[in-house]
């Protein structure tokens, strides 16, 4: 293997991840992690050394470009200069969604998991990340610092859902492979957070899933996934959480300066955002 990463998508959380793993795999000249989405390896994992981490793409072909899919690193303190230390010539893929639907999915995404209590007030205690992470403004001027401004790539959550085809075709050209048509798992919707019918089993899932993780056994806990595992306990729609008016009110207040910054990064107004 050529011992290199030349993409990492950072996320953050909750903004199209999942999907834009999916879709990349199936084409032939892009090298994922293989057994596992996310490696979590610059955040969680680093002390298990780099040998590690590339023992992931070590099916990757001489003519195929590797790349990383992993939206926890957006946030963490260190993986951009573990990053930067490892690999300086990476290129770094943010992919933005607007801050107060990102943190509703991912209290969702929590609340879908047994992990959190049913109010996002508690559950933003219980997991700060669910607000935290959308401090865009604190997080991007962090990876700055380590990487040029031609090596950050700035997607959009909203324009995947408006036309996949359309940033498939602009993540090829990124990448500068060829342009294929979009695979028919890049049509439906993933990532979609459902409340689970049987909330102990739910809470009993997640944390096997994060024993696996931390014992090496990323393959197994795939597999559960792909096998459908979480249709044991997930199902009841119909109790997915929202936020309150007044919850939706105080968090876009609370995210202006993020709002701000990130018209600025992009050189447009984001009249959607607000």
């Amino acid at each position: 293997m050529n011992k290199t990463v030349d993409y990492i998508f950072v996320g953050p959380q909750r903004t199209g991840t999942s999907w834009i793993d999916q879709v990349l795999r199936e084409h032939p000249q892009l090298c994922l992690p293989k057994n596992v989405k996310e490696t979590m390896f610059f955040d969680k994992y680093w002390d298990r050394g780099l040998e590690y981490y590339e023992e992931f793409f070590s099916d990757k072909e001489v003519n195929q470009k590797a790349v990383e899919v992993c939206p926890t690193y957006f946030d963490s303190l260190e993986a951009p200069q573990r990053i930067k230390e490892s690999y300086p010539d990476a290129t770094i893929i943010f992919t933005l969604r607007e801050p107060v639907d990102r943190a509703l999915s991912l209290f969702r995404h929590h609340a879908a998991k047994g992990r959190v209590s049913a109010t996002f007030s508690d559950a933003a205690q219980e997991f700060p990340q669910i607000k935290s992470a959308g401090h865009y403004k604190e997080h991007i001027e962090r990876w700055l610092t380590y990487f040029d401004r031609s090596k950050v790539k700035v997607f959009l959550f909203d324009e995947i859902g408006v036309n996949p085809q359309q940033v498939y075709g602009q993540f090829c050209e990124l990448f500068s492979i060829e342009e294929h048509q979009l695979p028919e798992k890049g049509e439906r919707k993933i990532g979609h957070a459902t409340m689970p019918k049987y909330m102990g089993l739910a809470t009993v899932f997640a944390k096997g899933a994060q024993f696996l993780r931390r014992n090496k056994l990323d393959g197994i806990a795939e597999f559960g996934k792909k096998i459908g595992l979480r249709k044991v306990y997930t199902g009841g729609e119909e109790k997915m959480p929202e936020l309150t008016a007044d919850e939706r009110s105080n968090l876009l207040s609370y995210y202006q300066k993020d709002l701000k910054y990130t018209e600025e990064l992009l050189g447009r107004e984001l009249v959607e955002w607000r």
